[in-house]
C-alpha cells in the first residue's frame, strides 16, 4: 500500500531551492518511519529512507503528490492509514489533505 499525501505544492514552488525542500521533507519522513537520519537520493524525486531498503519516497510529477511507500505492501493494513494521518499531522499538512 501506497501512502499518498499532498505537501502544499505552493510551498514546494515558492521555495528557492526545490531539490532542497525535496530533501527535507524526505528526512523528516524518515525520522517518523524509520528514525535513523539516513536519506539516499536514489535519483531525482526518489529517496530510500534508512539503510533497510524498506522505506521509500517518491514525488509524483503529474499529481504533485507524495508517495511513501513500504517494501512489504500490507494493503489495507490500518496501521498504514494510521501512519499517513499521523505523517499529515505531524508535518502539519492537513490543509493540504481532506481526505
Amino acid at each position: 500500500m501506497d501512502i499518498r499525501f499532498n505537501a502544499g505544492s505552493h510551498l514546494r514552488e515558492q521555495a528557492a531551492d526545490k531539490a532542497a525542500w525535496d530533501k527535507e521533507l524526505a528526512e523528516r519522513l524518515e525520522q517518523i518511519v524509520q528514525g535513523s537520519g539516513i536519506v539516499h537520493e536514489k535519483d531525482q524525486n526518489h529517496w530510500q529512507l534508512g539503510t533497510s531498503n524498506n522505506w521509500w519516497l517518491k514525488r509524483d510529477i503529474e499529481t504533485g503528490e507524495f508517495v511513501l511507500t513500504y517494501r512489504y505492501g500490507c494493503d489495507g493494513d490500518p496501521r498504514l492509514l494510521a501512519l499517513r494521518q499521523a505523517i499529515i499531522f505531524i508535518l502539519a499538512l492537513e490543509p493540504f489533505n481532506k481526505n
